[in-house]
């Protein structure tokens, strides 16, 4: 029977054709994942998130003016060459936060047009920032605060770029507001 890893294991020349996934997930490049659509907070510990759909966040007022909120170590968000739009109000928004979680991966992403930082990270530790492009930010593409051990690969263009304030103590840092 064909399971979602990314081979034939059917042998019928296809990759994880009809593989299942638990309820709600689908098999998408071999792992199984959660489509989605709309900005929310992504908590499903060890959870895979793939974009399906581009996002503008202008016509909505997402929860804490954050299009996502990871709360869960573990997570990836996968953009799949989709990106996140921002109305570029009000100063403290941002695309992607995550705080005092580890083990998250944002990747394959195209975020524009937030006021504070394209991804914010605030406490996170062990973590990827790969291969996003950064587009029209008024302060930040990455605004990492107290971070360790944090991998970040980020195209940037027209913004002010990267921000790093590192400490092994995250108590030492300043507030997710800086």
């Amino acid at each position: 029977p064909e399971i979602c890893d990314g081979v034939d294991n059917d042998c019928d020349g296809f990759d994880d054709n009809d593989a299942p996934c638990p309820l709600g997930e689908s098999c998408i490049q071999g792992q199984c994942a959660i489509e989605i659509t709309t900005c929310g907070t992504l908590d499903q510990i060890n959870g895979y998130y793939i974009l399906v759909t581009d996002i503008d966040t202008s016509p909505l007022v997402p929860a804490d003016y954050m299009c996502f909120i990871i709360a869960s170590n573990g997570i990836t968000l996968d953009g799949n060459s989709h990106s996140i739009t921002g109305d570029g109000t009000p100063s403290w928004d941002k695309g992607v936060y995550a705080g005092a979680v580890e083990g998250v991966t944002v990747k394959n992403l195209g975020i524009s047009n937030f006021n504070k930082a394209g991804i914010h990270f605030f406490n996170v530790q062990d973590s990827f920032i790969l291969d996003n492009v950064a587009n029209s930010m008024n302060q930040k593409g990455i605004n990492a605060i107290a971070v360790i051990g944090i991998f970040a690969v980020l195209v940037v263009v027209g913004t002010i770029g990267v921000r790093y304030l590192i400490t092994e103590k995250p108590e030492e840092a300043s507030t997710p507001e800086d």
